[in-house]
Parts: C-alpha cells; structure tokens; sequence
C-alpha cells in the first residue's frame, strides 16, 4: 500500500477525498490529515508518505511553500495540488515546481481516480528502479540512478552512489 497525506485546511474537502481514496480501489491508505501547512510538514517528516494531496492555499505554509521546502530536503513523494481558485498562476507555478497534478475543488471523483491512477504507475516505476540498502544507520531506499557501482566484501555491500559511499 501507497501511503498519503492530506492537507487542506477546509475539514469535510479532505474527509471527501480520503472518501473518494478509499473508494477507488487502488493500493493507497490515508495515513494522515492535516489542517495547514505546518501540520502536513510535520506528518511527511514522521509519516513518509508516498503521496501528498494538498490544498494550494492553507494557514502556516502554503502548498507550494510546503512542496518547495520538502523538495529541499530531498523528498521524494509525489505533491498533487488542489484548489478552489482556477487561476493559471497557480497551476502553472504548481507544475514548474514538479507537482505530480492540480486538480480543482471541488473535486470530481473522475478526476481524482484518474490521477491516482498515473500515481500507482508512477509510483510502481520508481519501485523498480530503487535499491534496498541495509545501512548501519537502518534500512534506506536509493535511487538506482544514483548508484555509480556497488561491491561486496562478504556479507557487506558497498555502493558507490554519486553523493557518497554507503555501506
């Protein structure tokens, strides 16, 4: 299962969209709610989730301030904005920042279903191209494209990754 997060400061649009998730079928779990920013930076930090849906415009940090910052940490989930406003600034500054989709409230199942969709497959490709490393800090997830080459020496595997070794 695919965990996600929801983060809308308007409480009965996130209580429809975990609604709609649940509905669809697909191998997604709500794993959290939040009402601002600030909450849903604190749940992905102790979360993890795999899928950030996300209004545009909440209290403490907007949705794109809060997909700006987790990008700066180096998260890797996938941010689906939406919003009330069908202004094009917003989608359009969305998208530049690598959000996944935008989607416009309310939110039409159609629609939602659709994205969540692309984001299993999205998600699914990612899979694949990732390694599974047991670190003596824990267990860490690496992008194969960031691993240059990897050696063993006995019951220990060494990678070589373009921003370090880790072993």
């Amino acid at each position: 299962m695919y965990k996600v997060i929801i983060a809308d400061d308007e409480v009965w649009i996130g209580f429809g969209i975990k609604k709609l998730i649940h509905r669809s079928g697909l191998p997604f779990e709500v794993v959290g709610e939040a009402p601002n920013g600030i909450k849903a930076y604190e749940m992905v930090k102790e979360l993890k989730p795999d899928l950030l849906i996300t209004d545009i415009r909440m209290p403490g940090l907007s949705g794109l301030e809060l997909m700006k910052k987790l990008m700066e940490e180096g998260h890797t989930l996938k941010v689906v904005f939406i919003s009330g406003y069908a202004e094009f600034e917003y989608a359009k500054d969305a998208l530049r920042m690598g959000a996944f989709d935008y989607l416009l409230k309310p939110v039409e199942e159609e629609k939602l279903f659709r994205v969540l969709d692309q984001a299993v497959e999205k998600l699914t490709q990612q899979e694949k191209k990732t390694l599974l490393l047991e670190t003596r800090e824990g267990t860490r997830c690496i992008p194969l494209d960031r691993i240059l080459y990897a050696e063993r020496a006995g019951r220990v595997m060494r990678c070589h990754c373009t921003d370090g070794v880790l072993d």
